[in-house]
């Protein structure tokens, strides 16, 4: 009979970990252009410098500010704007 018990465990456990999975997918975080947005995060990665901007990483989001002041891994940052479509895509 422990053998039911562990069946019973092992489903039970594939269904949490679809539900969560399922679920990752729909906090991605998605925006319009001109919606005005604020993040705030950490910087995971090195921002990469080219054309007079850096381009910033958060939460999945790339963001493109000034040359200066410059950014670096594990800077804790707040980013208010606008999201916008252009030069640099988004």
């Amino acid at each position: 009979m422990p053998y039911k018990n562990y069946v019973s465990l092992a489903l039970a456990l594939v269904a949490i970990i679809i539900v969560y999975l399922l679920r990752l997918d729909t906090v991605k975080l998605r925006f319009d252009v001109d919606d005005r947005v604020k993040i705030t995060g950490t910087l995971k990665d090195q921002p990469r410098i080219f054309e007079g901007k850096q381009q910033l990483v958060l939460s999945d989001v790339r963001i493109y500010v000034d040359r200066f002041p410059e950014y670096a891994y594990g800077d804790k940052v707040e980013v208010v704007g606008t999201v916008a479509k252009g030069e640099f895509g988004y």
